[in-house]
Order: structure tokens, then C-alpha cells, then sequence
């Protein structure tokens, strides 16, 4: 678990640091303030640079530039991502090496990764525009994997990328089949309760495009998931990541996105009880007043929860983050102080 972060030209960051982490943490500030590439950021760390095989292709860019501060590969171009834990401290580098072409007089970028967690530097060619193969840059990422001390000493780290657009049904289907009949999904039915008690089951079939239905108190037959409301849906998803994510990190971008704001707290609550029991360190941004007064509310009523939560105000004039804590916060929704910049 993540004490501090540091980002450097990394995307719109020349330079933040990011103290106070705590085992859920939670980023807010103003329309392209940097919030998801912090959790970008948090991602590559975390998985080694592996990432970088799926964070392009998430936002739709087909060139690895937009992840330097500037947008521009030159020579010994390089962003770096560091955190500290308890004593020990990570690093993941990024840098760009220029050959020239002797026959096209063409510029042949290759970009070189080096980790606290790779036993060497990792060499992957790009093209002059810093574009990849995506099929080779993966490639090329899995034999880094490879060579990954964490992943020869110990199974990989789960990390994952929850998008604010969710997840469709077929990603939905592949989560729901490593947890069904475990422990954990008795917790995935915890949070969907907590939005509607009347949820007993979920079943996912080929019978539909969605596939995906549940079985309501007092009502025959079964719902299909689409019925039931975007806010089930979302919460499925985030709960399903959740549970999966055991003993690793939570990156969820916009966590409100779809639930009612009198279910905030019943989602922080559960939120936070299932990353302690799975050892879950959580990063999720939002831009809701309704998501940060959920967390004040809770801070009143279990404040041995509340405070395992930080709030962190980005800001992108400052080299750090405002960090909150759930008294704070209290305070400021009492206040009607405007914590999010």
C-alpha cells in the first residue's frame, strides 16, 4: 500500500506530489485537473509499466507522446513515477532514445523503461511519431513481464482500471465467472442490496445480448440487469472489481457515475469494509458534492471507517495535492466549504 506518490512530466504534471495516501483514497479538482492520470500513473507503477500496453488505447491515442508533459518525444525525453512504502521506495522510468536512420535519414525513437521491480532496462522500438503495434508493443511488454522480480518471486499484483463508462457485459461475464460460488460473491450481493433490497440473485446466461438477469424478492421469473437501472449495473461492476482486487489496487475513475446520491454512503461504507478485508488499497476521482458530503455523513455515523479515507483537491498550479481527511470533511459539509478547487 501506496504511502506517498510522486508523478514527474507525466502527462499535464511537471510536478505533484501526493502525500497522506490512506487505504481508499479519493481525487477531486476542476475539469482536466490530471485526475484520472493520477490514476494512470498509479496503474503503470503498479503493474511495472505493463500498462502502457492498454492506457493509450483507452483514450483512444495511438501514440505514447501524450503521456510525456508536452506532448513531445525529443531525445532523452522521460516521465517518472515514484511512491514510497513504510521505508521502501518504487520507481518507474520512462524514457525516449533517438537513432537516426542512416539510409532514410528517418528518426527512430525506442522507448526504454527501467523499474525498481526489473532486474534490467527494457528496450521497446517505436515508430518516428512514437506510435506502436499495439500487438507487438504487448508482445514486447509480456517478456518484460518476465523479467519482473515481483512476478518471479510472487503472483502478479491485481491491478484494475475501472472506466467511468463502466463495464459492458461481456467484461462483466469474465469477472462474474472468478468469483461465482467463492466467499467474495456473497459481497457483490452485500453491495446490490445495499441499493435495492430486493435483489436475491444474479445469473449470467447466453439466453440475451446482455445475458446478464436477476431474480427479485416477490417477483417471478427473472429481471433482465438493464431493468433494474444503471445505478445496479454500475455498482455491480464496481463491486465485482472490488472483491477482485484482492490483495492489489482499485482505480476507479468517476466512482459516482450512475448511483443516486442517497446511496453514496451505504457505497463508501461498503467501499471501505471490503478493502480492508481484502487488503485493497482504492483510488477513485469524482467531481460530486453529493459523493464528498456521503463521506462526511459517514464520518459521523462509523468514524472508525471514515477514517480510512483521504480526500486529495489536484489543482494544476500546484506541485501537490490538498489532502483531507474525513474530519475535514465533516467540517467542511457543515460549513458548506467548497473543498473540490
Amino acid at each position: 500500500m501506496y504511502d506517498s506518490i510522486k508523478l514527474e512530466n507525466f502527462r499535464t504534471f511537471k510536478e505533484l506530489n501526493i502525500s497522506g495516501l490512506k487505504r481508499v483514497n479519493l481525487f477531486v479538482g476542476k475539469n482536466n485537473a490530471g485526475k484520472t492520470s493520477i490514476l494512470e500513473a498509479i496503474e503503470l507503477l503498479s503493474s511495472d509499466g505493463s500498462a502502457l500496453s492498454r492506457i493509450p488505447h483507452r483514450r483512444e491515442e495511438n501514440s505514447i507522446r501524450h503521456l510525456f508533459n508536452g506532448h513531445q518525444l525529443e531525445e532523452n525525453s522521460q516521465f517518472q513515477i515514484s511512491s514510497r512504502f513504510k521505508d521502501k521506495q518504487y520507481f518507474l522510468q520512462c524514457r525516449i532514445l533517438l537513432n537516426l536512420n542512416p539510409q532514410e535519414f528517418e528518426k527512430l525513437f525506442s522507448l526504454q523503461i527501467e523499474s525498481s521491480e526489473l532486474e534490467r532496462k527494457v528496450l521497446i522500438p517505436l515508430s518516428s511519431e512514437g506510435e506502436f503495434d499495439r500487438g507487438m508493443f504487448r508482445y514486447n511488454i509480456l517478456t518484460m513481464q518476465k523479467q519482473t522480480k515481483r512476478t518471479l518471486l510472487n503472483n502478479s499484483t491485481p491491478i484494475i482500471f475501472l472506466e467511468s463508462k463502466g463495464m459492458d457485459s461481456s467484461e462483466l461475464k469474465e469477472s462474474w465467472d472468478s468469483i461465482v460460488l467463492t466467499p467474495k460473491e456473497e459481497k457483490v450481493y452485500e453491495a446490490l442490496q445495499s441499493i435495492t433490497s430486493d435483489v436475491e440473485r444474479i445469473a449470467f446466461t447466453t439466453e440475451s445480448l446482455s445475458g446478464i438477469f436477476g431474480k427479485l424478492k416477490n417477483v417471478s421469473g427473472r429481471i433482465p440487469l438493464g431493468t433494474m437501472g444503471d445505478g445496479v449495473r454500475r455498482l455491480l461492476g464496481l463491486a465485482i472489481c472490488l472483491v477482485n482486487s484482492e490483495n492489489g489496487y482499485l482505480l476507479i475513475d468517476e466512482i459516482d457515475t450512475g448511483l443516486h446520491y442517497s446511496t453514496m454512503e451505504e457505497m463508501w461504507s461498503f467501499v471501505i469494509q471490503t478493502a480492508n478485508l481484502f487488503n485493497i488499497q482504492v483510488f477513485a476521482t469524482t467531481h460530486s458534492w453529493d459523493c464528498i458530503r456521503a463521506l462526511a455523513w459517514l464520518h459521523q455515523e462509523h468514524p472508525d471507517l471514515a477514517d480510512s479515507v483521504t480526500l486529495h483537491r489536484v489543482d494544476m498550479d500546484e506541485s501537490k495535492t490538498m489532502c483531507y481527511s474525513a474530519e475535514e470533511l465533516e467540517i467542511a459539509a457543515r460549513h458548506h466549504i467548497e473543498v473540490r478547487g
